[in-house]
């Protein structure tokens, strides 16, 4: 672990310690991992490793549409702006975020996939990272946790 993470991680204690911050857990019905048009006109985006990989995500995703005709044409929008709803199935998540950093199986019809923040990930992931719930196969919550900072600093 890098030493500006370990001091991040010191300072974030102290703060929940004295009472002057805590994480909450925030629910949401999309997520929007990825806005390219945040990126256009960044010089260090044209031209990276990260262009092409949208690039490569973005033909994975029409190779993915057009191989399921039957996808409800809301989901087909979401996944085209690269953002995770409720309702959409896990594969339909895999193809948008991969490999999630956790499975935790609750139930035979409920399983926990948790993101994690990568420093290196153009996603966007809040704080904490993500938590998506599917009952049957099927996205049913999104939770991001998220740290309270109180007083001024």
């Amino acid at each position: 672990m890098g030493i500006t993470i370990k001091i991040v991680l010191q300072f974030l204690i102290v703060l929940m310690a004295c009472g002057c911050g805590r994480v909450t857990g925030i629910e949401s019905d999309k997520v929007q991992l990825f806005n390219e048009s945040t990126w256009l006109e960044t010089s260090f985006y044209k031209g990276s490793k990260r262009e092409a990989e949208v690039s490569e995500l973005k033909r994975n995703v029409e190779n993915y549409i057009s191989t399921h005709p039957q996808i409800v044409p809301s989901i087909a929008e979401a996944m085209r702006a690269v953002t995770i709803k409720k309702g959409m199935s896990q594969e339909q998540v895999y193809v948008l975020a991969g490999e999630p950093n956790k499975k935790i199986k609750k139930s035979e019809n409920e399983e926990i996939w948790i993101y994690k923040k990568d420093s290196n990930s153009y996603f966007i992931w809040n704080e904490g990272g993500a938590r998506l719930i599917f009952k049957d196969g099927v996205l049913t919550r999104i939770n991001f946790e998220k740290l309270e900072v109180f007083g001024d600093f």
